[in-house]
């Protein structure tokens, strides 16, 4: 096994734990509070002998003092102690996690609101309230399209054609399920996952000496392994140029973040409800470095 592989392994059980770690912290706290009432019932135990060997003590004149009154006590009971402070600790951090997961959602379905009443509106100034009826009652079936083998040619052909047209596919974004760390059962999760690391980028973009961040540098930052594979593979073939993905990015002016869009791309039959996909647009990138002076902080050649 690689070390490629430990790492990918670590980062998956990481992402778990972050996923988890209301339950995990739960768990935890009723876990170690189990385990306080059991040492309790053991330190009880324990201090009743403790206290019948120092009233022996008194009973036969022996001065018993404060101090080793209190050790007695201590010895046994700093298990249960620290067995309820941890189950304490777990639960308010795991009751601190849950509010700010509510405090998200509370804020994504304010927007969301908003956003469909703002869409309802432009909707019903646009075609009236009869249409904004009438589309509200579809119930999303749909006659199934029935296509010719002809015309199936002619779509292929023209995707075929679109394909090789610059520039591709990703130069304004891409969605996230290409992304190896994509999550199909938690679109909220992909979303934190995604603000994460648009973060680690613009501080990578404070801390670079040169100021810049490439496109590569990007997709492998949103973990688009697969995306980078297809490329260097169309570089191999002389589909672009060699340094295609390189020569391409943002500096500080021209990044302010990515756009996470919410795209509905199927219908569930199951469920009845749209099936949405995050997508992910990033920046125009005004930047195409034909080549850099390492000795300055601009680029020799500059194409925008």
């Amino acid at each position: 096994m690689g070390f490629s592989s430990i790492l990918k392994g670590i980062k998956t059980i990481c992402k778990l734990i972050h996923k988890n770690r209301t339950t995990i912290m739960v768990a935890g706290g009723i876990a170690s509070t189990a385990a306080g009432v059991y040492f309790t019932v053991e330190a009880t135990r324990e201090i009743d002998k403790e206290f019948k060997v120092l009233e022996e003590r008194k009973a036969n004149g022996e001065k018993v003092t404060t101090p080793e009154v209190l050790r007695a006590v201590g010895k046994h009971a700093w298990k249960p102690a620290v067995c309820f402070t941890v189950g304490g600790g777990f639960i308010v951090f795991a009751h601190k996690i849950s509010q700010g997961i509510i405090k998200d959602l509370g804020v994504e379905l304010t927007s969301a609101y908003t956003s469909n009443y703002i869409w309802q509106e432009k909707y019903r100034r646009k075609y009236g309230d009869k249409a904004l009826r009438e589309f509200e009652a579809w119930d999303g079936k749909q006659e199934k399209e029935v296509i010719s083998d002809e015309e199936l040619a002619l779509r292929e052909q023209r995707e075929a054609q679109l394909s090789n047209v610059l520039p591709p596919y990703f130069i304004s974004g891409l969605y996230f399920q290409k992304s190896r760390a994509y999550d199909c059962s938690d679109n909220l999760y992909n979303e934190a996952w995604i603000q994460k690391h648009d973060e680690n980028i613009t501080n990578k973009l404070r801390n670079s000496f040169y100021g810049r961040v490439s496109f590569r540098e990007v997709l492998e930052e949103f973990e688009f392994y697969d995306v980078i594979d297809e490329v260097d593979n169309l570089i191999r073939s002389g589909r672009y140029s060699k340094n295609y993905l390189d020569d391409r990015g943002w500096d500080m002016a021209s990044w302010y973040g990515v756009t996470i869009e919410r795209d509905a791309v199927d219908i569930n039959h199951t469920s009845g409800e749209l099936d949405e996909e995050i997508y992910i647009r990033w920046p125009r990138q005004p930047m195409l470095f034909a080549a850099l002076d390492y000795g300055t902080t601009k680029a020799i050649k500059y194409r925008g």
